[in-house]
């Protein structure tokens, strides 16, 4: 009980202690006043939340990442409304230094190949980048480079559009109507054949990174060149994959061998178990013969495209391969 007494004393002389301080005076005094000034302690509460609310407004409005523009406009995988095929931007990155933007296009057709580049249009839009050019670049089956050059500091948006003039199969009849009457004129497809996508510096999809001034060869040089890493890390796989199934294979028949030996010691119950293993390792053995047909099948096609790309990689280089678009700004 002492302990405490002397506890609540320190704590009776720390309050008046403080009570004596000028900070501390005004506190209990401005809070007096507010206590009996309900009108004045309202105005003051609502300033504060009216100035916070200011405040953030005011920094929303002059924030240089303010995005000004939907998630749907700023969608980076569309898909054309006539039902030609789809296109995904994958990447875009943006050189200050350069005055140059690279953007990364993956084109599906119908099929799931990809789109013919000649019927593609393309065209680029800009309120402030008048100056602009874009190039086009085809890379190999489905990936498309286009380049933004001339870019502005101050550039904030552009749209690229895509228009695609594949024919839809679909939309490809060879019935015969029996009359006029009863027959139906085929009429093109009425939904749109083309798709925007925009490209802006107050978005958290464009990626800042020094391009070095890359030129329409090297850069086609380089895709074609990653490719074929890719193409031939591919066959690497696919040739493990084999080289482990042949193991698998191998053990399996171990074990068949192992369990036919011992069958001459086992019971009737006991044999009929064993063979069942028998016949599911033999099953699994069938699955991993037809896994490395396929998986050689599947060599032989990379292997064919690696090749191609090696073709396409020298004709570009020596200047056999030049079949590039340029864009102005519309």
């Amino acid at each position: 009980m002492e302990v405490i007494k002397k506890i609540f004393d320190r704590l009776i002389k720390l309050g008046e202690w403080l009570r004596k301080l000028n900070f501390v005076k005004k506190v209990i005094q401005i809070k007096s006043v507010l206590q009996e000034q309900i009108i004045l302690r309202k105005m003051i509460f609502f300033s504060v939340l009216f100035g916070s609310w200011l405040i953030l407004v005011v920094a929303g409005l002059t924030s240089s990442n303010r995005q000004v523009y939907s998630e749907d406009e700023l969608s980076t995988e569309q898909n054309f409304a006539n039902g030609t095929g789809s296109v995904k931007l994958a990447s875009q990155t943006y050189s200050k230094k350069d005055r140059l933007i690279l953007l990364d296009f993956e084109l599906n057709g119908q099929a799931g190949s990809g789109i013919n580049p000649r019927n593609l249009k393309w065209k680029l839009y800009s309120k402030k980048a008048r100056n602009s050019k874009l190039e086009v670049v085809p890379i190999y089956d489905k990936k498309v480079m286009v380049m933004i050059k001339n870019v502005p500091e101050d550039f904030d948006t552009y749209a690229v559009q895509i228009t695609n003039k594949s024919v839809n199969a679909n939309d490809i009849s060879i019935d015969i109507s029996s009359s006029s009457s009863s027959g139906t004129v085929t009429k093109k497809s009425s939904k749109k054949d083309w798709l925007q996508f925009m490209v802006t510096s107050r978005g958290k999809n464009l990626k800042q990174k020094d391009l070095k001034n890359i030129s329409r060869k090297d850069l086609v040089l380089s895709e074609v060149n990653r490719e074929i890493k890719f193409q031939n890390g591919q066959i690497k796989k696919l040739e493990t994959a084999v080289k482990d199934m042949n193991k698998l294979i191998k053990d399996n028949n171990d074990k068949i061998k192992s369990l036919q030996k011992n069958a001459t010691y086992l019971t009737d119950d006991q044999k009929e178990s064993n063979d069942t293993e028998i016949s599911n390792l033999r099953s699994s053995n069938d699955n991993y013969y037809q896994q490395i047909g396929e998986a050689k099948k599947n060599i032989k096609i990379v292997q064919a495209r690696v090749k191609m790309l090696h073709k396409k990689y020298n004709d570009i280089k020596n200047g056999k391969l030049t079949n590039y678009t340029t864009v102005d700004v519309d």
